[in-house]
């Protein structure tokens, strides 16, 4: 099955919400045109980021590197690091690229 990963701090809120309940809604778009996106609904696990690490590939994806003071900072304390992994029931996209063109 197809999987969404994300990391988060241990102790933070989602962290905290996803223990008392497993279901989540997510989204993922840009901000900036050509608009486009994924929405659904699944089932989060929380894993410690020291057994499955996802972050230092998701800055190097998203930030392009892992030299800035962003990324050495979000870097420098693993074990506080919690993988998110949510396996989607349901999903919608949209793409308004030809709309935009």
């Amino acid at each position: 099955k197809k999987c969404i990963y994300l990391s988060a701090r241990s102790k933070s809120l989602i962290c905290a919400r996803i223990k008392r309940n497993d279901k989540v809604g997510f989204e993922i778009a840009g901000e900036n045109p050509p608009y486009s996106g994924v929405r659904g609904r699944g089932r989060a696990t929380l894993i410690e980021a020291v057994s499955e690490p996802v972050l230092e590939k998701l800055i190097k994806k998203y930030l392009g590197t892992t030299d800035s003071s962003l990324a050495k900072w979000l870097l420098s304390h693993p074990q506080s690091e919690s993988t998110i992994k949510i396996v989607p029931e349901w999903m919608t996209s949209w793409d308004y690229s030809n709309r935009m063109d």
